[in-house]
């Protein structure tokens, strides 16, 4: 009877933890392990806002997304964000989900070249603390089709002097207002931020008491360019 017992018990435990998951949908399809999701950008950038959801027995989990580019493409997953933190480059900063909620405030920021190109990610959302805890799914990125205009509308940026060991004069066009542009190191911390209040001008940004090293500038969530400090 005892052996019965904690047997039964033991099931229960294997379904109970069976029963947490981490799943992706957008545009109101759920995605499930290693789908693909497509899209087609219309523009030289494509941002895109998965819903992310947690289902599971703890209140919260913390997060984290990781992408891989799993073919030979020109187009590059230029930034992750999670609510307000945005890191250059492929993965994002840990994050909570809450159990039972969607959460809305996921961004990837994928960058088109010029010429007709597809490029597949593979996303894998983990939870950190359980490494049994995760789900995956592809995400194939495909350039705008011919007859779509191109044409560039995204912000215009430039540095100098780059490389710098000081001042560096960013000037930039085709902003919004309320944009905020930031220096980040590259592993994506967030290292100089300064508000724009025009869509077009040039702002100075002190580089001087930062290491020696590549650094990326451009406009949160948007386009973004290699800085160097010497």
């Amino acid at each position: 009877m005892k052996k019965n017992l904690i047997f039964a018990l033991a099931i229960s435990c294997a379904l109970f933890a069976q029963a947490q998951t981490i799943t992706v949908s957008y545009n109101g399809t759920t995605f499930s392990q290693n789908d693909t999701l497509k899209v087609q950008a219309t523009s030289d950038v494509l941002e895109l806002y998965p819903t992310l959801r947690y289902d599971g027995d703890n209140e919260y989990i913390i997060a984290k997304i990781t992408n891989t580019k799993t073919n030979n493409s020109a187009i590059e997953l230029t930034q992750v964000c999670t609510g307000l933190s945005c890191m250059v480059g492929m993965n994002s900063a840990p994050f909570r989900l809450y159990n039972g909620q969607d959460y809305s405030d996921c961004h990837l920021v994928f960058e088109m070249p010029a010429s007709q190109d597809l490029g597949v990610f593979k996303m894998v959302i983990k939870d950190t603390s359980n490494s049994d805890l995760s789900t995956s799914i592809y995400i194939s990125v495909e350039t705008p089709s011919a007859g779509i205009n191109t044409t560039k509308t995204t912000t215009t940026l430039s540095a100098y002097p780059n490389p710098s060991s000081d001042i560096v004069k960013i000037n930039y066009s085709n902003a919004n207002e309320g944009n905020m542009m930031i220096v980040a190191d590259m592993s994506g911390r967030i290292v100089r931020s300064v508000n724009l209040k025009t869509s077009e001008g040039s702002l100075n940004i002190n580089v001087d008491n930062l290491p020696k090293g590549i650094y990326m500038y451009g406009i949160k969530g948007g386009q973004m360019k290699k800085m160097v400090v010497k």
